[in-house]
C-alpha cells in the first residue's frame, strides 16, 4: 500500500482566513440544502398519502408493494440519519462505523429503482411481443 500524504504538507498550503471562511459558508449551505431536500420530501409523503393508501395499501399486496416501500420509506427514512450527522458532533468512533451508511442507503436506492424499471421496461418489451 502506498502511505497517504498529509492534507497539508507545508504551512503554505493551509488555507487563509478567508478561504476557510469559504470553506465553512459552502458546508453550511450544503447542510442546509440537504436539509430543505428531506424536508420537501417528506412533505411530499405527507400531502400524497391519501392517495397513497388508496392506490397503494387498498389493494392486494405484491412484489412491487415491496419495491414501493423500499423506494418511498426506506430511503428517505435513512436519510434523516444522513441529516441527523450533518449537525451532531459525534465521536471518531460513531463516525467510524457511520462512513458506511451513505453508500449501504445507495446500494439499496440503485437496487430498488433498478428492480422497479427493470420490471417496467420487461412489461413493455412483453407488451411490444404480445402486440
Amino acid at each position: 500500500m502506498h502511505p497517504v500524504p498529509p492534507l497539508i504538507s507545508t504551512m503554505s498550503d493551509a488555507l487563509t482566513a478567508s478561504e476557510l471562511a469559504g470553506t465553512v459558508n459552502h458546508l453550511m449551505a450544503a447542510k442546509m440544502f440537504s436539509l430543505a431536500a428531506c424536508v420537501m420530501l417528506f412533505y411530499d409523503i405527507a400531502i400524497t398519502m391519501g392517495d397513497e393508501i388508496e392506490r397503494i395499501w387498498m389493494r392486494p399486496h405484491t412484489p412491487m408493494t415491496v419495491l414501493w416501500v423500499l423506494n418511498r420509506y426506506v430511503s428517505p427514512l435513512g436519510y434523516i440519519v444522513i441529516i441527523v450527522s450533518f449537525h451532531q458532533p459525534w465521536s471518531k468512533t460513531v463516525c467510524n462505523r457511520y462512513v458506511l451508511y451513505p453508500e449501504a442507503l445507495k446500494i439499496v436506492t440503485s437496487f430498488t429503482i433498478g428492480a422497479i424499471l427493470g420490471g417496467v421496461c420487461l412489461a413493455a418489451e412483453l407488451a411490444i411481443k404480445i402486440a
